[in-house]
């Protein structure tokens, strides 16, 4: 398997993955899963936030676009079902990203800034992006 199907592949495990995990915290109450755990996003629907919010930030990157968020603790939906709809919607377009790059552009230089202001480039290679948005990984405290 190359390299670009091997991320495709592991983008539908993503997808997957997400709705599972979704399908779990529908079974919490809303106070439950915005209950403060002390994790880094504070609660579960903080946590999942964040990854969303990273995993589109990353994707307006791949595309040239620069970073559309001021913080990385932005809240994109304090509703749990529009914060479920769109990770599957974001999902989707992570997959049809995979499915419209071309190989050779995973060597092609990325670049972009920080919130630091700081700049970045190397090479577009998604595995570390594929392999981060494929660990969803929930703590009770």
């Amino acid at each position: 398997m190359n390299l670009l199907d091997s991320l495709r592949m592991m983008a539908g495990y993503n997808h997957w993955m997400n709705e599972r995990l979704y399908g779990i915290c529908t079974g919490l109450s809303d106070e439950e899963r915005k209950r403060d755990r002390r994790a880094f996003f504070r609660s579960i629907h903080g946590t999942l936030n964040h990854i969303l919010l990273t995993d589109r930030g990353w994707l307006a990157r791949f595309n040239g676009k620069p970073w559309p968020f001021p913080t990385l603790d932005q809240e994109l939906y304090a509703d749990f079902d529009e914060l479920r709809r769109e990770r599957g919607r974001t999902d989707r377009e992570i997959g049809e990203f995979l499915t419209g790059i071309a190989p050779e552009r995973l060597d092609a230089p990325l670049s972009y800034e920080n919130y630091a202001e700081q700049k970045f480039t190397h090479p577009l290679d998604l595995r570390w992006f594929i392999s981060l948005t494929t660990k969803p990984i929930i703590a009770d405290n």
